[in-house]
């Protein structure tokens, strides 16, 4: 409950360093007194209990979301919503399992704990992206560390604080105590040491920074009829303004429109607007299947679309797992992208994206490695969270973590969330209110130097996971070995 209520934003931003304290303690409590099988089975009845608690206290807003957007009866969306809580408490159950192992074994409980839950955010299947170690955020340059371990590094990061005190607490006189003390606050040192280097180097690049004049449209649902118009309205004024580039919502443009209908639509460019413009629509083939889609359209027409590869559940897609079908309910799935495509805007690179896929992971480096975009934009909709800004806001922070692992600044034009303008730091540059029609103008800058996190992904954190549970393992058979041979050794004489 206590991760649910620290996340951000979150009144008490203090308490995300010790909201794990109390699934520590216990954890430390029954390793410390059970045998090794009881021990990993109590552990994991603890994760599977603080999971599946941390998604009801977090996650409560998808009921009032199944029901308003996806139109799930009410006792479909609490059963979601509950299937969703088991499915997390066994992710932590697991891995609060593995770390009780490993505890057994010789291994402090806490940093392997830390350690296997930022791994398991990425690796577990989850209907929602997530990662605590969002929290860094706007608390310091550690947060710049995603660069290198992603968020699951930064998510271990914050755990680690909680894993000393609460081994500080339980044994205050122990050696291993007080290194594992000193070894946190060392880890913490350099992280932010390491995290400073890394944003002066991004503020401060060795050649010249090359930018680019982006306007974004944020416009809140007016009346179908006067909606394009509104779109166009906005897009000539920052046209005006000296927008090279002009980002549109998803799904901004009114209805379905036919993909044999894009060259009569759009094949002249939009009315009246010079400026190259990244429109949101979705497209409809002639058999009747919907992809949501991002076009690229210049006075010459169509230069590249990018389908969204990566389908909301529930809304877009139904999750196989889901008796949806047996209810009657009508189908909602769209076709998911299978390509990437890059659009040049004069010397600059950029590729989009569309909704909550700026913030997953594997997805974002995927789309680096096809486009090589210099500039990424997102195309979102958040209108499912227009009665939960707080909601709304999440989805940024996580958006400001992609902009870290990946390098590069990240301009996202929303209708009901938040549009903004992110560097490569993960800092918000400029941004709208979420209430009310507006515009802005960002100057993002093409970037095209390779993090780590993006050449790598989340391989060396997870070998480091890795190496962890195969010390343990070779601990515990050392031990095994150990205590047989004392086990058949003679008895002293008398």
């Amino acid at each position: 409950m206590l991760v649910a209520i620290a996340f951000p934003p979150s009144r008490v931003p203090w308490l995300a360093f010790l909201a794990f304290a109390p699934l520590l303690w216990a954890l430390d409590h029954a390793t410390s007194a059970g045998t090794r099988g009881a021990t990993s089975r109590h552990a994991a009845l603890l994760g599977l209990t603080s999971g599946a608690a941390t998604t009801l206290c977090g996650f409560g807003f998808l009921v009032e979301v199944l029901v308003g957007a996806a139109a799930l009866p009410p006792l479909v969306a609490y059963a979601a919503l509950g299937l969703l809580a088991l499915w997390s408490g066994l992710g932590v159950g697991l891995v609060a399992a593995l770390a009780a192992r490993a505890a057994t074994s010789g291994l402090p409980v806490g940093p392997v704990f830390a350690l296997l839950y930022g791994l398991h955010e990425r690796i577990w299947p989850a209907l929602l992206p997530w990662s605590f170690g969002a929290v860094w955020l706007d608390r310091g340059p550690i947060a710049q560390l995603a660069a290198y371990v992603g968020a699951p590094g930064l998510t271990a990061l914050a755990i680690v604080p909680a894993a000393a005190l609460v081994a500080l607490a339980r044994a205050p006189r122990s050696r291993p105590a007080h290194a594992l003390v000193a070894g946190s606050l060392v880890l913490l040192a350099g992280a932010w040491w390491a995290g400073m280097m890394r944003a002066s180097r991004v503020e401060r690049p060795d050649g010249p920074p090359r930018s680019l004049r982006v306007g974004l449209v944020h416009l809140e649902p007016p009346r179908e009829e006067a909606r394009f118009a509104g779109l166009l309205e906005a897009t000539r004024a920052l046209e005006r303004e000296g927008a090279e580039l002009v980002v549109w919502s998803e799904g901004a443009v009114p209805g379905l429109v036919p993909v044999d209908e894009l060259e009569a639509r759009f094949g002249r460019g939009l009315p009246g607007v010079r400026v190259p413009t990244w429109v949101g629509v979705v497209l409809v083939d002639p058999e009747g299947r919907r992809s949501n889609s991002a076009l690229h359209v210049t006075p010459s027409g169509v230069s590249a679309r990018q389908d969204k590869r990566s389908l909301l559940p529930f809304a877009e897609r139904t999750p196989v797992w889901t008796p949806l079908a047996a209810l009657g309910l009508p189908p909602r799935d769209f076709v998911p992208g299978t390509r990437i495509e890059a659009a040049e805007v004069g010397a600059t690179r950029t590729a989009a994206t569309i909704c909550y896929e700026d913030t997953l992971s594997r997805g974002m480096r995927a789309l680096l490695d096809a486009s090589e975009a210099e500039l990424v934009v997102n195309l979102t909709h958040d209108g499912w969270f227009s009665h939960e800004p707080e909601v709304a806001e999440r989805h940024l922070l996580l958006a400001r973590l992609g902009a870290i692992e990946l390098g590069r600044d990240l301009v996202r034009a929303t209708e009901a969330g938040v549009t903004a303008w992110i560097d490569a730091t993960g800092s918000v540059r400029a941004r709208s209110t979420q209430r009310g029609p507006s515009t802005l103008l960002a100057t993002p800058t093409a970037r095209s130097e390779r993090t780590l996190h993006a050449a790598w992904g989340d391989a060396p954190l997870a070998a480091l996971g890795a190496s962890a549970l195969l010390l343990a393992e070779r601990l515990r058979r050392r031990g095994e070995r150990a205590a047989q041979r004392r086990g058949l050794s003679p008895s002293a004489p008398s």
